[in-house]
């Protein structure tokens, strides 16, 4: 085999071999693509809702009757507007309420529901999105309901949603 690599033709196929590796090489970087993604910032990052407060156990719907917050999306582009709340928000609750789930509505975008706390216990999905959202500025509505369960005290709370848009 290596009698064949001697001489002129040794030379010559080592030449071209080699021109083919960086050929490939150079063409390959036409066919490359990035993914990427971003996570932008909101001007309104931080919500606070507070449950007004209930004695016994009561189940019931609060809906605020303006807007919460406003939110403004500064892309150009559609992102997907993210809410959170923390596990240690939902654990909090969990200790008041057996069933406590947040609706949110961005303008007329669309709506998306958060179950914080479920039976007794911290919710498992702690953020949803909404997503196709555009550039501009939104009206955040919420609903929440609520059941705080078998309790004597009187009952209300408030937490803190985190917001952020996914690119």
């Amino acid at each position: 085999m290596f009698k064949l690599l001697n001489g002129k033709k040794g030379f010559l196929a080592i030449a071209l071999m080699m021109a083919g590796i960086i050929g490939l090489a150079f063409e390959s970087q036409y066919y490359t693509w990035t993914a990427s993604y971003s996570i932008n910032p909101l001007a309104t990052s931080i919500v606070d809702i507070t449950i007004p407060d209930t004695s016994g156990a009561t189940s019931g719907t609060y809906v605020p009757t303006s807007p919460i917050a406003t939110i403004s999306v500064p892309s150009r582009k559609t992102v997907n507007v993210h809410f959170m709340v923390t596990s240690f928000n939902a654990s909090a609750l969990a200790d008041d309420y057996y069933s406590l789930d947040v609706t949110f509505t961005l303008g007329t975008v669309g709506s998306q529901t958060m179950h914080i706390v479920v039976n007794g216990a911290p919710g498992t999905t702690l953020d949803v999105s909404i997503n196709g959202v555009g550039g501009g500025s939104y009206d955040l509505y919420v609903t929440v309901d609520y059941w705080t369960g078998a309790v004597t005290d009187t009952v209300g709370g408030s937490f803190t949603v985190n917001t952020y848009a996914v690119e």
